[in-house]
């Protein structure tokens, strides 16, 4: 089998790790997701925002990456129209990327839920500086996973100086929670909208912002490449 030709594991999550051990007695290395170095730099949010169009007195939420049901967008889009963010007129929901699924369902859900004001729906491939633009002027990046084994999307927002909006789910909350970088919510509208109203207060929002700056450097690529390298020395 494949796993007895194998000598050891290297993974990028303790999700994916703790499954492997559970497996096969062999050295697996609990690594991370590292930041990738290929990613365009920052632009000053005022900026972005104007590029993009976007209000400079609103709070906009990015949901980023391609859309899969495990995803739980529909969580999110209903978020906005649950108290307190449906009392709240400065917030809005930008959804960028590809979609794997059919696209009526998410854009029936805005409809029905009259949130076309409140979300809006960019379903399309976006290239390095199209990424750099919307996550340097979104204030958020929210990821309401139904389940994960670890994310691609929360390097992009380490690297962009982002908190976070995760659901509380192995393989999303081990990262925030130990680095303090944002906030891990219950899987329901409801919840999801008060943990992103309790996000954006100002005294949170910039100390998880600091503790992102203090910590991504842990996750850079040599980084990971020097602990690999000794963790095989050493198995």
């Amino acid at each position: 089998s494949f796993k007895k030709q194998m000598q050891g594991f290297t993974t990028l999550s303790e999700q994916v790790a703790e499954q492997i051990k559970k497996e096969v007695n062999l050295p697996v290395w609990t690594g991370f997701h590292p930041i990738a170095t290929t990613l365009s730099p920052a632009v000053k949010k005022e900026k972005a925002k104007a590029k993009l169009g976007w209000s400079s007195a609103t709070k906009t939420i990015l949901f980023f990456g391609l859309i899969r049901k495990y995803k739980g967008l529909e969580l999110l889009i209903q978020s906005i129209g649950e108290s307190p963010l449906k009392e709240r007129e400065d917030i809005h929901l930008y959804v960028a990327g590809e979609c794997y699924e059919n696209p009526t369902k998410y854009s029936r859900l805005v409809k029905e839920l009259h949130l076309e004001n409140q979300v809006t729906l960019d379903l399309t491939f976006k290239n390095p500086d199209e990424i750099a633009l919307l996550f340097s002027a979104a204030d958020i990046v929210a990821q309401t996973y139904h389940r994960a084994t670890q994310s691609g999307v929360t390097p992009y927002a380490y690297f962009y100086n982002k908190p976070l909006l995760v659901s509380d789910i192995p393989g999303l909350n081990d990262l925030i929670k130990k680095d303090n970088t944002g906030l891990c919510t219950p899987k329901t509208p409801q919840a999801i909208a008060l943990h992103l109203d309790r996000l954006l207060e100002v005294k949170n929002y910039i100390e998880f912002q600091e503790n992102i700056k203090k910590t991504k450097d842990r996750y850079q690529w040599d980084s990971f490449a020097k602990q690999w390298h000794l963790f095989t020395e050493n198995h």
